[in-house]
Protein backbone atom coordinates (compact mmCIF):
# COMPACT_ATOMS: atom_id res chain seq x y z
CA UNK A 1 0.00 0.00 0.00
CA UNK A 2 1.23 3.46 -0.91
CA UNK A 3 0.72 6.59 1.17
CA UNK A 4 1.89 10.16 0.95
CA UNK A 5 1.89 13.34 2.97
CA UNK A 6 -1.29 15.37 2.62
CA UNK A 7 -0.90 18.54 0.58
CA UNK A 8 -1.24 21.74 2.55
CA UNK A 9 0.83 20.62 5.53
CA UNK A 10 3.45 22.94 6.95
CA UNK A 11 6.40 21.59 8.89
CA UNK A 12 8.35 24.01 11.04
CA UNK A 13 10.44 23.85 14.17
CA UNK A 14 8.82 24.97 17.41
CA UNK A 15 11.56 25.04 19.98
CA UNK A 16 13.25 21.64 19.75
CA UNK A 17 10.25 19.86 18.21
CA UNK A 18 8.66 19.94 14.81
CA UNK A 19 5.20 21.46 14.57
CA UNK A 20 2.86 20.28 11.82
CA UNK A 21 -0.18 22.36 10.92
CA UNK A 22 -2.16 23.39 7.88
CA UNK A 23 -5.59 24.29 6.45
CA UNK A 24 -6.74 20.66 6.33
CA UNK A 25 -5.96 19.91 9.98
CA UNK A 26 -8.27 20.74 12.85
CA UNK A 27 -5.28 21.52 15.08
CA UNK A 28 -1.50 21.64 14.90
CA UNK A 29 0.57 18.88 16.38
CA UNK A 30 4.13 18.72 17.68
CA UNK A 31 5.71 15.52 16.37
CA UNK A 32 8.82 13.59 17.33
CA UNK A 33 11.85 13.08 15.02
CA UNK A 34 10.57 9.75 13.67
CA UNK A 35 7.25 11.28 12.57
CA UNK A 36 9.15 14.20 11.08
CA UNK A 37 11.32 11.79 9.04
CA UNK A 38 8.22 9.99 7.75
CA UNK A 39 6.41 13.18 6.77
CA UNK A 40 9.52 14.59 5.12
CA UNK A 41 10.08 11.39 3.12
CA UNK A 42 6.47 10.92 2.01
CA UNK A 43 6.14 13.99 -0.24
CA UNK A 44 5.34 11.56 -3.09
CA UNK A 45 3.41 8.27 -2.89
CA UNK A 46 5.63 5.69 -1.21
CA UNK A 47 5.21 2.10 -0.05
CA UNK A 48 4.54 1.76 3.67
CA UNK A 49 7.41 -0.75 3.99
CA UNK A 50 9.80 1.92 2.68
CA UNK A 51 8.46 4.39 5.28
CA UNK A 52 8.96 1.84 8.03
CA UNK A 53 12.58 1.40 7.04
CA UNK A 54 13.12 5.17 6.69
CA UNK A 55 11.66 5.85 10.16
CA UNK A 56 14.54 4.03 11.89
CA UNK A 57 12.02 2.63 14.39
CA UNK A 58 11.22 -0.95 15.23
CA UNK A 59 8.71 -2.20 12.60
CA UNK A 60 5.87 -2.52 15.12
CA UNK A 61 6.45 1.03 16.41
CA UNK A 62 6.80 2.38 12.88
CA UNK A 63 3.49 0.82 11.75
CA UNK A 64 1.77 2.19 14.86
CA UNK A 65 3.12 5.69 14.10
CA UNK A 66 2.11 5.51 10.44
CA UNK A 67 -1.41 4.43 11.42
CA UNK A 68 -1.63 7.40 13.78
CA UNK A 69 -0.48 9.82 11.08
CA UNK A 70 -3.12 8.40 8.73
CA UNK A 71 -5.77 8.71 11.45
CA UNK A 72 -4.83 12.37 12.02
CA UNK A 73 -5.04 13.05 8.28
CA UNK A 74 -1.35 13.81 7.83
CA UNK A 75 -0.77 10.79 5.62
CA UNK A 76 -3.31 9.77 2.98
CA UNK A 77 -3.67 6.74 0.75
CA UNK A 78 -2.76 6.65 -2.90
CA UNK A 79 -3.41 9.75 -4.98
CA UNK A 80 -5.88 11.42 -2.59
CA UNK A 81 -3.47 14.14 -1.44
CA UNK A 82 -4.48 16.59 -4.14
CA UNK A 83 -4.81 20.28 -3.31
CA UNK A 84 -8.49 21.39 -3.37
CA UNK A 85 -9.68 24.18 -5.67
CA UNK A 86 -9.00 27.05 -6.05
CA UNK A 87 -5.65 26.45 -4.35
CA UNK A 88 -4.66 23.83 -6.91
CA UNK A 89 -4.54 26.73 -9.38
CA UNK A 90 -3.36 29.51 -7.05
CA UNK A 91 -0.71 27.53 -5.18
CA UNK A 92 -0.04 26.55 -1.60
CA UNK A 93 1.47 29.93 -0.70
CA UNK A 94 -1.89 31.59 -1.38
CA UNK A 95 -3.69 28.76 0.43
CA UNK A 96 -1.63 29.27 3.60
CA UNK A 97 -1.93 33.05 3.47
CA UNK A 98 -5.73 32.73 3.21
CA UNK A 99 -5.84 30.17 6.01
CA UNK A 100 -3.66 32.27 8.32
CA UNK A 101 -5.90 35.27 7.65
CA UNK A 102 -9.04 33.31 8.52
CA UNK A 103 -7.50 32.20 11.83
CA UNK A 104 -7.03 35.78 13.00
CA UNK A 105 -8.49 36.59 16.39
CA UNK A 106 -9.68 40.16 16.86
CA UNK A 107 -9.47 42.13 20.08
CA UNK A 108 -12.77 41.31 21.77
CA UNK A 109 -12.70 42.98 25.20
CA UNK A 110 -11.01 45.81 27.06
CA UNK A 111 -8.17 43.58 28.24
CA UNK A 112 -7.21 42.65 24.68
CA UNK A 113 -7.69 46.24 23.48
CA UNK A 114 -5.43 47.50 26.26
CA UNK A 115 -2.83 44.90 25.31
CA UNK A 116 -3.03 46.09 21.69
CA UNK A 117 -2.58 49.70 22.75
CA UNK A 118 0.41 48.79 24.88
CA UNK A 119 1.94 46.94 21.94
CA UNK A 120 1.36 49.88 19.58
CA UNK A 121 2.86 52.32 22.06
CA UNK A 122 6.19 50.56 21.57
CA UNK A 123 6.20 51.41 17.85
CA UNK A 124 6.27 54.93 16.39
CA UNK A 125 3.55 55.87 13.93
CA UNK A 126 4.83 55.44 10.36
CA UNK A 127 5.30 58.63 8.36
CA UNK A 128 2.87 59.42 5.57
CA UNK A 129 4.37 59.49 2.07
CA UNK A 130 4.18 63.30 2.26
CA UNK A 131 7.40 63.30 4.28
CA UNK A 132 9.35 61.66 1.46
CA UNK A 133 8.22 64.12 -1.23
CA UNK A 134 8.11 67.33 0.79
CA UNK A 135 10.02 70.10 -1.01
CA UNK A 136 9.69 68.65 -4.50
CA UNK A 137 8.44 70.85 -7.37
CA UNK A 138 4.67 70.78 -7.55
CA UNK A 139 1.70 71.62 -9.73
CA UNK A 140 -1.20 73.12 -7.81
CA UNK A 141 -4.49 71.69 -9.02
CA UNK A 142 -7.74 73.63 -9.24
CA UNK A 143 -10.42 72.74 -6.72
CA UNK A 144 -12.26 69.64 -7.84
CA UNK A 145 -15.54 71.41 -7.11
CA UNK A 146 -14.87 73.67 -10.10
CA UNK A 147 -15.65 70.77 -12.43
CA UNK A 148 -19.33 69.89 -11.92
CA UNK A 149 -20.38 66.26 -11.86
CA UNK A 150 -23.84 66.52 -13.36
CA UNK A 151 -24.38 62.89 -14.35
CA UNK A 152 -26.87 60.94 -12.28
CA UNK A 153 -25.72 57.94 -10.29
CA UNK A 154 -27.91 55.69 -12.45
CA UNK A 155 -26.30 57.04 -15.62
CA UNK A 156 -22.80 56.56 -14.22
CA UNK A 157 -23.52 52.97 -13.21
CA UNK A 158 -24.93 52.20 -16.66
CA UNK A 159 -22.12 53.87 -18.61
CA UNK A 160 -19.10 52.74 -16.61
CA UNK A 161 -16.98 50.38 -18.68
CA UNK A 162 -13.31 49.49 -18.92
CA UNK A 163 -12.30 49.34 -22.57
CA UNK A 164 -9.20 49.62 -24.73
CA UNK A 165 -8.58 53.34 -25.16
CA UNK A 166 -9.12 54.77 -28.62
CA UNK A 167 -7.47 57.84 -30.19
CA UNK A 168 -9.38 60.99 -29.25
CA UNK A 169 -9.13 64.54 -30.55
CA UNK A 170 -10.86 65.92 -27.46
CA UNK A 171 -8.27 66.87 -24.85
CA UNK A 172 -8.35 65.90 -21.21
CA UNK A 173 -8.23 69.06 -19.08
CA UNK A 174 -6.47 70.03 -15.89
CA UNK A 175 -9.91 70.14 -14.31
CA UNK A 176 -10.52 66.52 -15.29
CA UNK A 177 -7.31 65.40 -13.61
CA UNK A 178 -8.00 67.52 -10.53
CA UNK A 179 -11.52 66.15 -10.19
CA UNK A 180 -10.55 62.48 -10.64
CA UNK A 181 -7.82 62.81 -8.00
CA UNK A 182 -9.56 65.22 -5.65
CA UNK A 183 -12.91 63.47 -5.48
CA UNK A 184 -11.22 60.11 -4.94
CA UNK A 185 -8.03 60.56 -2.95
CA UNK A 186 -8.13 63.96 -1.32
CA UNK A 187 -8.34 64.04 2.44
CA UNK A 188 -11.83 65.41 3.15
CA UNK A 189 -11.31 65.98 6.86
CA UNK A 190 -9.36 64.83 9.88
CA UNK A 191 -10.60 62.99 12.92
CA UNK A 192 -9.00 62.42 16.29
CA UNK A 193 -8.71 58.66 16.65
CA UNK A 194 -7.38 59.10 20.19
CA UNK A 195 -4.68 56.53 20.83
CA UNK A 196 -4.40 55.71 17.12
CA UNK A 197 -3.57 59.29 16.20
CA UNK A 198 -5.10 61.75 13.76
CA UNK A 199 -6.82 59.94 10.89
CA UNK A 200 -7.70 61.17 7.41
CA UNK A 201 -11.22 60.67 6.07
CA UNK A 202 -11.79 60.15 2.34
CA UNK A 203 -14.56 59.28 -0.08
CA UNK A 204 -13.93 55.54 0.26
CA UNK A 205 -13.71 53.34 3.37
CA UNK A 206 -10.44 52.13 4.86
CA UNK A 207 -9.92 49.77 7.80
CA UNK A 208 -9.11 51.82 10.87
CA UNK A 209 -8.90 54.90 8.62
CA UNK A 210 -5.31 53.84 7.86
CA UNK A 211 -5.69 54.93 4.20
CA UNK A 212 -2.66 53.13 2.85
CA UNK A 213 -3.46 53.81 -0.83
CA UNK A 214 -1.26 56.38 -2.56
CA UNK A 215 -1.85 57.71 -6.08
CA UNK A 216 1.04 58.14 -8.50
CA UNK A 217 0.14 60.06 -11.63
CA UNK A 218 1.68 59.68 -15.09
CA UNK A 219 0.88 62.73 -17.20
CA UNK A 220 1.38 61.96 -20.89
CA UNK A 221 -0.59 64.70 -22.62
CA UNK A 222 -2.72 67.08 -20.57
CA UNK A 223 -2.57 70.76 -21.60
CA UNK A 224 -1.60 72.82 -18.58
CA UNK A 225 0.31 70.05 -16.75
CA UNK A 226 3.92 69.37 -17.77
CA UNK A 227 4.42 65.79 -18.91
CA UNK A 228 6.09 64.13 -15.93
CA UNK A 229 5.68 61.54 -13.20
CA UNK A 230 3.98 62.75 -10.03
CA UNK A 231 2.82 61.74 -6.59
CA UNK A 232 -0.57 63.12 -5.61
CA UNK A 233 -0.43 65.06 -2.34
CA UNK A 234 -3.81 64.30 -0.80
CA UNK A 235 -3.44 67.02 1.85
CA UNK A 236 -2.44 69.92 -0.42
CA UNK A 237 -4.28 68.76 -3.57
CA UNK A 238 -1.10 69.13 -5.59
CA UNK A 239 1.01 66.98 -7.89
CA UNK A 240 4.54 66.55 -6.53
CA UNK A 241 6.95 65.84 -9.37
CA UNK A 242 9.06 62.76 -8.69
CA UNK A 243 10.25 61.94 -12.20
CA UNK A 244 10.56 62.95 -15.82
CA UNK A 245 8.04 62.46 -18.64
CA UNK A 246 6.76 58.88 -18.52
CA UNK A 247 7.53 56.55 -21.42
CA UNK A 248 4.46 54.83 -22.84
CA UNK A 249 6.63 51.91 -23.92
CA UNK A 250 8.20 51.41 -20.50
CA UNK A 251 4.87 51.61 -18.74
CA UNK A 252 3.28 49.23 -21.23
CA UNK A 253 6.09 46.76 -20.52
CA UNK A 254 5.52 47.23 -16.78
CA UNK A 255 1.77 46.61 -17.11
CA UNK A 256 1.55 43.34 -19.00
CA UNK A 257 2.06 44.71 -22.53
CA UNK A 258 -1.70 45.20 -22.89
CA UNK A 259 -1.28 48.58 -24.64
CA UNK A 260 -3.19 50.33 -21.87
CA UNK A 261 -1.03 53.50 -22.00
CA UNK A 262 -1.01 53.77 -25.82
CA UNK A 263 -3.58 56.56 -26.12
CA UNK A 264 -3.74 57.62 -22.47
CA UNK A 265 -3.67 61.32 -21.61
CA UNK A 266 -2.85 60.44 -18.02
CA UNK A 267 -2.76 57.38 -15.79
CA UNK A 268 -3.07 56.72 -12.07
CA UNK A 269 -1.07 54.00 -10.35
CA UNK A 270 -2.46 52.95 -6.98
CA UNK A 271 0.15 51.81 -4.46
CA UNK A 272 -0.43 50.42 -0.99
CA UNK A 273 1.95 51.83 1.63
CA UNK A 274 1.59 48.72 3.76
CA UNK A 275 3.53 50.12 6.71
CA UNK A 276 0.47 52.19 7.62
CA UNK A 277 -1.63 49.04 7.83
CA UNK A 278 0.98 46.90 9.55
CA UNK A 279 1.46 49.44 12.33
CA UNK A 280 -2.03 48.73 13.65
CA UNK A 281 -2.97 45.38 12.12
CA UNK A 282 -0.41 42.73 13.05
CA UNK A 283 -1.89 39.58 11.52
CA UNK A 284 -1.97 38.10 7.98
CA UNK A 285 -5.64 39.13 7.80
CA UNK A 286 -4.49 42.71 7.14
CA UNK A 287 -3.08 41.69 3.75
CA UNK A 288 -6.66 41.47 2.50
CA UNK A 289 -7.10 45.16 3.26
CA UNK A 290 -4.51 46.03 0.61
CA UNK A 291 -6.81 44.75 -2.11
CA UNK A 292 -10.07 45.78 -0.44
CA UNK A 293 -8.84 49.36 -0.12
CA UNK A 294 -7.55 49.35 -3.68
CA UNK A 295 -10.93 48.17 -4.92
CA UNK A 296 -12.78 50.83 -2.94
CA UNK A 297 -10.51 53.63 -4.19
CA UNK A 298 -10.39 52.53 -7.81
CA UNK A 299 -14.18 52.09 -8.03
CA UNK A 300 -14.73 55.65 -6.78
CA UNK A 301 -12.12 56.91 -9.25
CA UNK A 302 -13.73 55.08 -12.17
CA UNK A 303 -17.19 56.41 -11.35
CA UNK A 304 -15.87 59.98 -11.14
CA UNK A 305 -14.11 59.51 -14.49
CA UNK A 306 -17.29 58.14 -16.05
CA UNK A 307 -19.25 61.17 -14.84
CA UNK A 308 -16.62 63.38 -16.52
CA UNK A 309 -16.90 61.55 -19.84
CA UNK A 310 -13.47 59.95 -19.58
CA UNK A 311 -12.69 56.56 -21.07
CA UNK A 312 -10.75 54.24 -18.80
CA UNK A 313 -8.58 51.15 -19.07
CA UNK A 314 -7.22 49.44 -15.99
CA UNK A 315 -4.93 46.50 -15.41
CA UNK A 316 -3.46 44.69 -12.46
CA UNK A 317 -0.89 42.82 -14.59
CA UNK A 318 1.95 44.81 -13.06
CA UNK A 319 5.67 44.12 -12.87
CA UNK A 320 6.13 45.28 -9.30
CA UNK A 321 9.95 45.27 -9.33
CA UNK A 322 10.09 47.38 -12.51
CA UNK A 323 7.60 49.86 -11.08
CA UNK A 324 9.43 50.12 -7.76
CA UNK A 325 12.61 50.85 -9.68
CA UNK A 326 10.97 53.55 -11.82
CA UNK A 327 9.25 55.30 -8.93
CA UNK A 328 11.76 54.72 -6.16
CA UNK A 329 9.29 52.73 -4.06
CA UNK A 330 10.35 50.67 -1.07
CA UNK A 331 9.90 46.91 -0.88
CA UNK A 332 6.86 47.26 1.42
CA UNK A 333 4.98 49.45 -1.07
CA UNK A 334 2.77 47.30 -3.29
CA UNK A 335 1.70 48.53 -6.76
CA UNK A 336 -1.88 47.34 -7.24
CA UNK A 337 -3.56 48.83 -10.34
CA UNK A 338 -2.67 51.05 -13.28
CA UNK A 339 -5.67 52.97 -14.64
CA UNK A 340 -5.31 54.91 -17.90
CA UNK A 341 -7.63 57.70 -19.04
CA UNK A 342 -8.46 59.83 -22.04
CA UNK A 343 -11.58 61.62 -23.19
CA UNK A 344 -14.10 59.46 -24.96
CA UNK A 345 -14.24 60.21 -28.66
CA UNK A 346 -17.10 62.61 -29.27
CA UNK A 347 -17.26 63.76 -25.63
CA UNK A 348 -16.09 67.35 -25.18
Amino acid sequence: MRVQRRNGLRLRFYGTRLLVDGPELSAGLAVDPAAARILTFAVEPVEIDALVEWSELEPRDAHRLIDELILRGMLVHGQSAGTPPPWDAWGEAAWFAHWEGERTRFAADHVEVDALKNSLSQRPQPHRTTERHRGRPFVRLPASEEKPLDASLKAVLRERRSTQLQPSTNPTTVGDVATVLGETFRSRSLTDAKFFGVSHLKAYPSAGARHDIDAYVLVFDVPGIPSATYWYDDEQHTLRQIGTAPSRGLWDAASGQQHAPDYADFAVLTVSATERLAWKYRSPHAYRHVWQHTGHAVQVMLMVATALGLAQRLTGALSADDIRSQLGLTSDEIPTFLTCFNRRPGRG
